[in-house]
C-alpha cells in the first residue's frame, strides 16, 4: 500500500464572541437558505450547491431523536436558543480531508459513516456536507489533474439532544461531557481522528485502492517530516491577489526545503506495513551503486533501480526473492576530500563569520595602547563587550520591527483596496435599487424578465459586498495580531537601547578615547546608533550597577516607551 500524506482532521468551535452563528454556519456548509430567528436574518448560500462546490449534504440524528432533529432550520435555531451567554459556544465544526483517489460516492460514504458515529457517540445531530476542494491552491495556481480532492464538514451542536423532546420545549441538555475540559476533549478528538482513519482504510480496501491513512502525527509515526504551515483566509486572499505575505513566504520556504530535502527524510512502505525510512536498509531493498567522486558542490547523484546489484539470497535452499521495484533513489553528495578541495577551492570554501564589534575594537585598542606605551584596561574591554551585546540586540529588534511593519502595511493596503472596491459596489447597488424602484412604477403583479434580472443582480452584488465585509474583518484580526506581536519587541528594544546608552556612558567615563576607537571600527549599520547614543549625555554607572541594569532590563521599561519606539504612521 501507499502511505497517504495529507492534512489531518481539524476541530474548531464556533462562538458568539467571534460573531459566529450556528444557523449561518449550517447554511454555508450545506448550501441552504436558512432564517436565523435570533438575529432575524436570512442566510442564503444556495449558489454554492448550484456551483457544485457542495457535492452532498445531509443531517443525521440518533435513532431515538425527535423528527425535527433532522431538519436543519429547526435543529440549528433550537441550538441557538439553547445558548444564553453572549460568548456561548454554539457549534463544533469537524473538518476531515478525503483521501486522494476517492470518488464522490466513496467520499459521501466516509462522511455519512463518520457523521452517524458522532451522532451515536455524543447523542446529538450532525449536519454534514461533502465539499470539493478549490480549483486553485493558496497561491492562485491551478491544481494539477487529479490533485483536486474532497473534504467534508461535520457540523454538530455543543449539547446532546433530549430524547423525546418536542418543538417548543427545551430540546438540548447540558454540554457534551467529552468536551468539557482539555484532557477529555483531547481524548474525544483522538477518538474521532482514529475513527476517520479506520473508516477511510475500510472504504479504500473495499474499493480496491492501495491507500493507507494514519491519523497520527509525523512525530508519533516516527517520520522525519514537518507539516505545512497554514495560511488562513486573509493571507490566502492576499497571495491570490499577487501580494506576498510572511505566512506565504514561510509556506514557500517549507515546500522548497521539502522538495530539495535529503531522501532520508522521506518515507516509503514495504508490503503495506508501517512507513519505513529509506536509510533503514530492508532485506529486499535495492542497494545503490557507489557514486563516482567527480561531483560538483550541491550536485546529487541518482541511481536507477535497475542498476542496483541483487540482494543476498541467504539460505541456498531458498529460492532467491526478486527485488521489489522502487523509484530512483537519490543520495547525498560524497564526503568532501582533499582532492576535491584542491580541484576547486573557491567552491568548497566555508564562509567565515564577520568579526564582532568587540573583536574589531580589541584590535584597534591594542594598537593604540601599544603605540602609546600604556597597558590595556580590562574594564574597557568588558564594557565594550556589553556595548556589542546591547547593540546586536537592538539591531535584531529593529529588523523584527521592520518585518512586522512591512506586514502591517501590506495588510492595511489590502484592506484599503478591499474597502474601496466595496464602496464602489455599494454605489452601484444603490443606483441599481433606484433603477429597480423606478421601473416598478406603476406596480404590476407579474414580474418581467428585466425585473427578475435586476433582482438577481442586486442579490449578487449584496453577497459580494457581504464577502468583502467579512474579508475586512479577517484583515482587521490580522492587523490586531501584528500590533499585539510588535509590542513585546518594542519594549525589548527600549531595554536594549537603554542598556546601550548606559554602556556607552560608562565607556566614555572610563576612557574617552575608547569611544572614538569604537566609532572608528563600527560598520555602516552600527555607526548611526553609536553616534546617536554616544552623543547624548547619560550619568555614569559602576560596572556592578551596569550588570544589575542588564539583568533587570527585561523587567524595567521607561515611561517614554511610546516616544522612543513609536509605531510608524500608517
Amino acid at each position: 500500500m501507499n502511505q497517504h500524506f495529507s492534512a489531518r482532521p481539524h476541530l474548531t468551535v464556533h462562538t458568539r464572541s467571534k460573531n459566529h452563528s450556528a444557523v449561518a454556519g449550517c447554511a454555508y456548509r450545506l448550501g441552504l437558505k436558512l432564517y436565523d430567528e435570533r438575529t432575524k436574518t436570512w442566510h442564503d448560500y444556495r449558489k454554492r450547491a448550484l456551483s457544485r462546490a457542495v457535492v452532498h449534504a445531509l443531517t443525521v440524528a440518533p435513532s431515538d431523536a425527535p423528527p425535527w432533529a433532522t431538519d436543519p432550520a429547526a435543529l440549528w435555531n433550537a441550538a441557538e436558543s439553547a445558548e444564553r451567554r453572549r460568548d456561548g459556544q454554539v457549534a463544533r465544526d469537524y473538518r476531515v480531508p478525503v483521501p486522494l483517489g476517492f470518488t464522490d460516492e466513496q467520499g459521501i460514504d466516509l462522511a455519512e459513516a463518520l457523521a452517524r458515529f458522532i451522532a451515536d457517540e455524543f447523542g446529538t445531530a450532525v449536519s454534514f456536507a461533502l465539499h470539493r476542494d478549490a480549483e486553485h491552491d493558496a497561491f492562485g495556481k491551478a491544481k494539477p489533474e487529479g490533485m483536486r480532492g474532497l473534504h467534508a464538514h461535520l457540523y454538530f451542536p455543543t449539547r446532546p439532544i433530549k430524547t423525546g423532546s418536542i418543538e417548543g420545549a427545551p430540546a438540548f441538555g447540558r454540554k457534551i461531557a467529552e468536551f468539557r475540559d482539555q484532557e477529555s476533549g483531547a481524548a474525544a478528538i483522538e477518538l474521532l481522528n482514529s475513527k476517520w482513519a479506520e473508516l477511510s482504510n475500510l472504504i479504500a480496501n473495499a474499493g480496491g485502492l492501495t491507500v493507507r491513512v494514519d491519523h497520527r502525527s509525523y512525530k508519533r509515526m516516527g517520520i522525519a517530516r514537518t507539516a505545512e504551515p497554514a495560511l488562513g483566509q486573509a493571507a490566502t486572499a492576499l497571495e491570490r491577489s499577487g501580494q506576498p505575505t510572511r505566512l506565504g513566504n514561510a509556506l514557500r520556504a517549507h515546500r522548497a526545503a521539502r522538495d530539495g530535502a535529503d531522501p532520508k527524510d522521506q518515507a516509503v512502505t514495504e508490503g503495506g506495513g508501517e512507513p519505513m525510512p529509506l536509510n533503514a536498509s530492508p532485506v529486499n531493498a535495492p542497494v545503490a551503486a557507489p557514486i563516482a567522486p567527480s561531483l560538483t558542490p550541491g550536485q546529487v547523484h541518482t541511481t536507477p533501480a535497475s542498476a542496483a546489484p541483487a540482494p543476498p539470497t541467504g539460505d541456498p535452499t531458498t529460492p532467491p526473492v526478486a527485488p521489489a521495484k522502487a523509484p530512483p533513489v537519490t543520495h547525498r553528495p560524497p564526503r568532501l576530500t582533499r582532492a576535491m578541495i584542491a580541484e576547486s577551492p573557491a567552491a568548497w570554501e566555508v564562509p567565515r563569520a564577520a568579526p564582532s564589534l568587540a573583536d574589531r575594537f580589541g584590535e584597534a585598542y591594542a594598537a593604540r595602547t601599544k603605540a602609546a606605551g600604556v597597558p590595556m584596561d580590562t574594564a574597557v574591554l568588558v564594557i565594550v563587550q556589553a556595548v556589542g551585546r546591547a547593540l546586536a540586540g537592538l539591531m535584531f529588534v529593529m529588523r523584527a520591527l521592520l518585518h512586522l511593519d512591512a506586514d502591517y502595511k501590506r495588510f492595511a493596503m489590502a484592506k484599503h483596496d478591499n474597502e474601496w472596491a466595496a464602496d464602489q459596489q455599494r454605489g452601484a447597488l444603490a443606483d441599481l435599487r433606484q433603477e429597480h424602484a423606478a421601473a416598478r412604477k406603476p406596480y404590476t403583479p407579474r414580474m418581467s424578465a428585466a425585473h427578475r434580472a435586476r433582482l438577481a443582480k442586486i442579490r449578487t452584488i449584496e453577497e459580494e459586498v457581504a464577502d468583502k465585509y467579512r474579508l475586512s474583518q479577517s484583515i482587521d484580526e490580522q492587523l490586531h495580531d501584528i500590533s499585539r506581536r510588535s509590542q513585546p519587541w518594542r519594549l525589548r528594544g527600549l531595554n536594549e537601547r537603554r542598556l546601550l546608552k548606559l554602556s556607552l556612558a560608562e565607556l566614555h567615563a572610563q576612557d574617552a578615547e575608547a569611544t572614538n576607537d569604537l566609532v572608528g571600527v563600527a560598520v555602516d549599520d552600527e555607526l548611526p546608533w553609536l553616534k546617536l547614543l554616544s552623543a547624548t549625555s547619560e550619568p555614569t554607572m559602576s560596572l556592578q550597577k551596569l550588570a544589575d541594569a542588564a539583568e533587570a532590563g527585561e523587567r524595567k521599561t521607561s515611561q517614554g516607551a511610546q516616544h522612543a519606539f513609536r509605531p510608524p504612521k500608517r
